[in-house]
C-alpha cells in the first residue's frame, strides 16, 4: 500500500532519501514495505547529522531521535529530533505548534493543573465541565501534533496521540483567544 510520509525536523535541515538530496522532504510517497534511508543534515553547526533506517512504521535506527506516527491509513508522520554533539541522547520531544495555547492547554491537563487549564477555557467552557471529566477527557492521550497540513481539517486541528501511536483528530475552538470547544474532526 502506498503512503504519504510526512517529515517535520524540530530544526532546519536538509535530507538524503536514499541518497537523493532534498532540500525539503515535507511529504514524499513510499510503498509501506520499502526500506526507506532518511539521513538528516542539520543546518547548525549545535547539531550532528544521522539516518534514519525506516522499515514499514518502524524507525530501525536512530529510534530515540525518532517518532513515527500514524495520521491516517494512508499517511505517517516521522519528527526528527536534534541530535546534540555535547550530549548522545534525544531532546525532549517538543511539539512546535503554530499557537502555543493548546499545547500549553495539553501540558496543564496532563500535569493536573487545572486552575492553570481552565484559565485558557473560555467561562462558558470551563463553567460546562468538572475537573474529573476534563481530566478523564484526556487521560489516554501523552502527545500533541499540529495538523500543520497533514490532512485536510479546520484550523486549530491537533492529533492526540495514545502510547500506542493511536491518534484522534480534534478541532479546538477559540473564542477571544481562548478554548471555547473542543470536538473530534476524524483520524
Amino acid at each position: 500500500m502506498n503512503l504519504t510520509l510526512h517529515i517535520k525536523a524540530e530544526f532546519d535541515a536538509v535530507f538524503l532519501l536514499n541518497g537523493l538530496f532534498c532540500e525539503q522532504a515535507r511529504s514524499i510517497r513510499h510503498s509501506g514495505a520499502q526500506v526507506l534511508y532518511i539521513t538528516v543534515l542539520p543546518l547548525s553547526a549545535v547539531y550532528l547529522p544521522y539516518t534514519v533506517k525506516l522499515a514499514g512504521e518502524t524507525a530501525r535506527s536512530n529510534g530515540e531521535l525518532t517518532r513515527v506516527l500514524r495520521l491516517s491509513d494512508s499517511a505517517l508522520l516521522l519528527r526528527l529530533l536534534p541530535r546534540y554533539n555535547y550530549v548522545y541522547t534525544a531532546k525532549p520531544a517538543d511539539p512546535a505548534p503554530r499557537s502555543p495555547l493548546i499545547p500549553a492547554f495539553f501540558d496543564a491537563v496532563k500535569k493536573n493543573e487545572l486552575s492553570r487549564a481552565r484559565a485558557m477555557m473560555t467561562y462558558e467552557l470551563s463553567a460546562s465541565v468538572e475537573d474529573g471529566a476534563l481530566l478523564h477527557f484526556f487521560a489516554e492521550f501523552s502527545d500533541i501534533v499540529y495538523n500543520d497540513g497533514y490532512v485536510p481539517a479546520p484550523d486549530n486541528s491537533y492529533f492526540l496521540f495514545d502510547e500506542a501511536g493511536k491518534n484522534a483528530l480534534f478541532v479546538f475552538h477559540l473564542k477571544n483567544n481562548l478554548i471555547d470547544d473542543i470536538t473530534e474532526n476524524g483520524g
